[in-house]
């Protein structure tokens, strides 16, 4: 059996899948809620200097973290982690990649409720505030 040969309960699966994106409206959907998750991130860059960049397409956004806003230094990857422990234990996961581990990587469903994405956000916040408060650790 060659692996090429495909399989049928796969390609059911694959096609329902499709289907149901295309039937619920999910692609249009993502683009709306990265556009409300771009607007609460980069409403917080308002609040934390250690927000540098918000960036994305569709629903997927990344957050560069960065130690001073004018020369674009990345935040060591033990800050970075700090934010995405505390963002962990209040209930939001999310991870964090680039080369220098400072990028708050955002990967949401694309079933997220608009009620979702802000208490995300809020989330965020809180864990941005926490981690101000661990910069000595």
């Amino acid at each position: 059996m060659q692996t090429t040969a495909g399989n049928p309960v796969a390609t059911a699966a694959g096609r329902a899948v499709l289907q149901a994106i295309a039937d619920e409206n999910l692609i249009e959907r993502a683009g709306r809620i990265g556009e409300q998750l771009s607007s609460g991130l980069r409403g917080l860059s308002a609040r934390h200097p250690m927000i540098g960049d918000v960036r994305g397409r569709r629903s997927r956004r990344g957050v560069d973290l960065v130690s001073d806003r004018a020369s674009r230094e990345p935040v060591p990857v033990t800050t970075t982690a700090k934010v995405i422990y505390r963002a962990y234990q209040l209930g939001a996961v999310f991870f964090y990649v680039g080369l220098r581990g400072n990028v708050l990587e955002f990967t949401p469903p694309l079933t997220l409720s608009e009620a979702e994405v802000e208490e995300g956000v809020a989330i965020i916040d809180e864990s941005h505030d926490r981690r101000e408060q661990w910069s000595g650790v």
